[in-house]
């Protein structure tokens, strides 16, 4: 698996907590009255391929013929949900359960979505020139128009989200459940190396 996290590489993100699951979606909407009618994101504790995420500059989609470009500290990206090809999103609707926190969806068709699919990285103690690194790294996301952070935790949905854990995009950015690391990583450019 390569350690340096580059853009046009296939993730999973797994919340950093005790028992914190993938990020997850599929195709089923939230249900209506449940915030936007645009497509669940939720945690996952197994191995699914509706767990992978492409990752993408924020401007434009990755292209075969790119040179490897590493993600840094600081960095703004979209995270297009593999399976779908919708983008990673939130919005100033309320999230399904913790209702003070932000929804956080699906958006977009074939990987074009809008400004609400952009989020920054911020490696917990990084510096300008900080790559992310595969398993290592402690990051949290943070939404870029409306600053509130990715979040996880164990409360489940009912069975419209089959009752997965709840992610939501949270305001309090210094919370300990708003931290991931990237767990799986596929992109045959970058150097693999053995982490055991």
């Amino acid at each position: 698996m390569p350690e340096d996290l580059a853009y046009g590489s296939v993730i999973t993100l797994k919340n950093h907590r005790a028992a914190g699951g993938l990020l997850h979606s599929h195709w089923h909407l939230y249900p209506e009255g449940v915030g936007a009618r645009q497509q669940q994101v939720t945690a996952y504790t197994h191995k699914d391929d509706n767990n992978k995420w492409l990752v993408k500059k924020f401007d434009r989609d990755p292209s075969e013929h790119d040179d490897i470009t590493y993600v840094h500290h600081g960095d703004v990206v979209r995270l297009e949900h593999l399976a779908t090809q919708r983008n990673l999103h939130s919005h100033m609707e309320s999230a399904p359960i913790t209702k003070r926190h932000q929804q956080v969806s699906c958006y977009g068709i074939n990987g074009t979505g809008d400004l609400n699919d952009i989020w920054r990285v911020d490696i917990l103690g990084g510096k300008f020139g900080d790559r992310v690194k595969t398993v290592r790294t402690r990051l949290r996301l943070i939404h870029h128009t409306t600053g509130c952070a990715l979040y996880s935790h164990s409360k489940q949905l009912p069975k419209w989200g089959w009752e997965q854990m709840e992610v939501t995009c949270n305001p309090r950015k210094r919370d300990s459940k708003n931290i991931w690391n990237v767990e799986d990583h596929y992109n045959a450019k970058c150097k693999r190396i053995n982490f055991f």
